[in-house]
């Protein structure tokens, strides 16, 4: 799954160096009914609207009380997000969460460990390190009264389903004993019907029912607000394959900066291997026919470099670790042959493959601010 992460340079730095972006508390959220949205209408769909014949269902309306909708509703959030969307190059996302000239950095998601701290019991002044193995779940726009009727019992059906899937999952096997998780975790993933248009994917990290461990909580400070987050790692870096500068008066600027920054500092992504190095820059190549470079010339360049490659490819060993860098800068000498060709000058200045494999682009909306 190919999901997009909306931040600042300055952020996108801090995930390219040491692996880590910050989960925050979803109590903290830009949106202030962000938690008790999905508390709410996700009670009210099972207890007036759904299936009374559907056994979760069911146990919802003996279990969910308005007691327990209250105690829920005033206790402490033990959910820390981070949100993705599915659009690559979308207005109101680079307003919100990018600023000016801001980045979308485009993941390719797996099941995978992450990492975060947790206090230590045993001894107070060292931290412990736990997984949380996890995948990105998509969001349910529902809120009653912005939905139509049909709407609203389509997006209600389609959360039961993902409840049960959950439940069948963490192989329970009563749904009175676990409707109380359940509610609670498909919570954070239920967001205002308003916000629609952001196609959201989120990691939500919830400690909910979790007894056996406490997660380190620190603190950082936004727009004067003080924010509880987790500090959240992959070993091996987050899954990287696209940067995306957007929008902006220093936008020239900005793509200049982050093309030095991959040529030449520090970066922790996946590793990369020969063959995904040749995938990608084959891609390369082959996304010059959008950008309304001659698609015959484009088969030119492709044929003339599939000879190179498998040039290449025969004199590499099988276990050579540092096969996909050599590629790459096979890969670079040839393009430079090519930079003084009015045909692709501007592309090859516009579109930045590194060896990491990220290649850098810059977003296709005029600056509007």
């Amino acid at each position: 799954m190919d999901l997009y992460y909306y931040t600042t340079a300055e952020t996108m730095k801090y995930i390219l160096s040491g692996g880590n972006i910050f989960a925050t508390n979803m109590k903290y959220m830009n949106d202030s009914e962000e938690y008790l949205n999905g508390l709410k209408e996700v009670r009210d769909y099972l207890l007036d609207i759904a299936d009374k014949q559907d056994s979760l269902v069911q146990a919802a309306q003996r279990k969910l009380s308005k007691a327990l909708y209250e105690k829920r509703r005033e206790g402490e959030i033990n959910s820390f997000s981070i949100s993705f969307s599915t659009a690559r190059d979308l207005l109101s996302q680079w307003s919100m969460y990018a600023k000016e000239s801001g980045v979308s950095l485009k993941m390719e998601f797996e099941e995978r460990d992450y990492e975060f701290l947790t206090y230590n019991p045993s001894d107070k002044d060292r931290d412990t390190r736990a997984n949380y193995c996890m995948y990105p779940q998509k969001v349910y726009y529902f809120t009653k009264g912005v939905l139509d009727k049909k709407q609203y019992i389509e997006t209600g059906r389609q959360i039961i389903l993902k409840m049960q899937e959950q439940f069948d999952r963490q192989g329970m096997e009563d749904y009175d004993d676990n409707i109380e998780k359940l509610w609670l975790w498909i919570t954070p993933f239920v967001k205002r019907a308003d916000f629609g248009a952001e196609e959201e994917y989120r990691l939500v990290f919830d400690f909910n029912n979790v007894k056996f461990y406490t997660p380190r909580v620190d603190f950082r400070v936004d727009k004067n607000v003080i924010k509880p987050y987790l500090d959240i790692g992959l070993k091996e870096g987050w899954p990287i394959t696209e940067i995306i500068v957007g929008p902006g008066f220093n936008q020239e600027a900005v793509f200049n900066g982050i093309s030095y920054y991959l040529s030449k500092g520090k970066v922790l992504v996946p590793p990369v291997t020969m063959g995904e190095m040749g995938k990608r820059i084959e891609e390369y190549f082959q996304n010059m026919k959008p950008a309304g470079i001659n698609a015959r010339s484009v088969n030119s360049l492709l044929s003339q470099w599939d000879k190179k490659y498998t040039d290449f490819v025969k004199g590499v060993k099988a276990d050579d670790k540092d096969a996909a860098d050599k590629l790459y800068h096979e890969f670079w000498n040839y393009l430079v042959t090519k930079s003084n060709d009015k045909r692709y000058r501007d592309y090859i200045r516009n579109n930045y493959l590194a060896a990491s494999g990220i290649v850098l682009k810059k977003s296709k909306i005029p600056y509007i601010y």
